[in-house]
C-alpha cells in the first residue's frame, strides 16, 4: 500500500484508508475475467450516447479545476506569446465534449499547444481532425494550433 511521499499517516487513518479499499474493490474478482455474454452486456450498456454524455461531464469537471491540471511548459509558453500579441484568452475552455487549451471569447478563436510526443502518436493526426471538425461543426470555432517547434526551435 503506498502513501503520499512526506506525509506521516496514523495507524488509525491506515486501517480507515485500507477498509475503503476492501469496500470499494471487491476481491471476488481477483484473477478471474469476464465472461463474453458480460462483455457483450457491457458493450451494449455504454452507447454512443452515454460515452458522449459522461465526455461532456468529464470536460466540465475538468475546466471547473475539478481535475487538476499542472500547464506544461509548451502550454504556459503559448499563453505568454498570445498576451505579448495583446490577445486576452481563457485556459482550458469546454466545448462539448471537449476543452480547448486556450479561447480568445473576442474573435472566438481557439488555440492549441501541440506537444511533438502526443501529436506524433500514431492516429493523432486523425483525432486532432475528428476534434477540429467538431469544434467547427457544433461551434463555429476556428481552432490555430501552435507546435513546439514554434516555440523550441
Amino acid at each position: 500500500m503506498s502513501y503520499p511521499l512526506g506525509k506521516k499517516w496514523t495507524e488509525e487513518q491506515r486501517e480507515r484508508l485500507r477498509e475503503s479499499r476492501r469496500r470499494n474493490h471487491p476481491r471476488g474478482m481477483l484473477g478471474k475475467t469476464h465472461s463474453e455474454k458480460t462483455k457483450e452486456k457491457t458493450r451494449r450498456a455504454f452507447t454512443r450516447e452515454l460515452r458522449e454524455k459522461m465526455s461532456v461531464i468529464a470536460s466540465r469537471n475538468h475546466a471547473a479545476g475539478k481535475y487538476p491540471r499542472t500547464n506544461t511548459k509548451l502550454h504556459k509558453a503559448l499563453k505568454i506569446y498570445l498576451r505579448s500579441l495583446g490577445i486576452e484568452t481563457k485556459s482550458e475552455v469546454p466545448f462539448g465534449r471537449y476543452c480547448v487549451d486556450e479561447y480568445d471569447e473576442q474573435n472566438h478563436i481557439a488555440y492549441e499547444a501541440d506537444g511533438e510526443y502526443w501529436h506524433s502518436l500514431p492516429g493523432a493526426k486523425e483525432r486532432d481532425e475528428k476534434r477540429e471538425n467538431y469544434l467547427k461543426r457544433e461551434f463555429g470555432l476556428e481552432v490555430v494550433h501552435f507546435t513546439e517547434r514554434d516555440f523550441y526551435v
